[in-house]
């Protein structure tokens, strides 16, 4: 008799199963959330920005951006002969200067916010919290490392453009 009202049981579940779900499975009237939200804001996207679209922070392309500019027109060439040497040597020069300077401002920042994470780690009573700061400041020592090194080379460039551009005597 138990096995007769178990059999029921499951059966009567199995039959309100496959009855709720072509119910639940037709209820579509709903649009999807992407049309609701095209229909609301109404305008489409202006302007699609690309990666050309955005400067980038290359210096050898900026460098070869102005020595094409420099070149001179038609007609103009025997007039720009010497200056044609001067102004690619001068672009490099410039483009290592600004790249120099973007480095020494990274590092001071670097250089705040190592000085942050010490004293965070030095107020730190939870020894988790002070092991997690130590572990970044460790990471910052070395980001600061590299960043001196590649200011280091980068004013060596610059050095060594500078000779090359003196008249020698």
């Amino acid at each position: 008799m138990k096995k007769r009202y178990l059999l029921l049981a499951i059966a009567a579940v199995a039959l309100a199963t496959f009855l709720v779900v072509p119910v639940q499975a037709g209820d579509d009237d709903d649009p999807p959330l992407g049309d609701l939200a095209k229909q609301k804001s109404g305008a489409k996207a202006k302007r699609v920005i690309t990666d050309e679209d955005i400067p980038s922070s290359n210096t050898e392309a900026a460098a070869a951006e102005e020595t094409s500019a420099s070149k001179p027109k038609e007609g103009e060439e025997g007039k720009q002969e010497g200056k044609q040497d001067k102004e690619p040597k001068a672009a490099a020069t410039s483009a290592l200067q600004k790249e120099l300077d973007d480095i020494k401002h990274d590092e001071e920042l670097l250089k705040k916010k190592l000085e942050t994470l010490q004293k965070k780690a030095a107020e730190a009573t939870d020894p988790f919290r002070r092991n997690m700061y130590e572990e970044a400041i460790q990471n910052q020592q070395i980001t600061l490392k590299e960043f001196r090194d590649k200011r280091v080379e980068v004013e060596k460039k610059i050095t060594a453009d500078k000779e090359k551009s003196e008249p020698q005597s």
